[in-house]
């Protein structure tokens, strides 16, 4: 059994968890009431997508927007500047 990595999310409307120490693809990153196994390797303070985010929608942490999805993204993928942006994308939901 893969040790639990901790992770942390302050609001329940966050879409992201922020991971407090290295992730690798088929770990889990835990909250302590919640778990999402890695797709990928997610570096240390990093995020990870909480559910599935279609392109266009609003990335929620720490219960503010802090960007839009560039891209779909699936349930616990690494979020970060190759599919999130602080515009969002032409043509996307928001």
């Amino acid at each position: 059994m893969t040790a639990k990595k901790k992770a942390v999310r302050i609001e329940d409307n966050d879409t992201v968890l922020t991971v407090l120490e290295a992730v690798q693809a088929g770990e889990t990153a835990s909250t302590g009431t919640e778990d999402i196994t890695a797709l990928e390797d997610i570096p240390q303070y990093h995020k990870i997508a909480r559910r599935a985010m279609k392109r266009g929608e609003i990335i929620y942490k720490y219960g503010q927007p802090m960007g839009y999805a560039a891209a779909d993204i699936a349930a616990g993928q690494w979020v970060h500047t190759h599919n999130a942006d602080s515009e969002p994308p032409e043509g996307g939901e928001a």
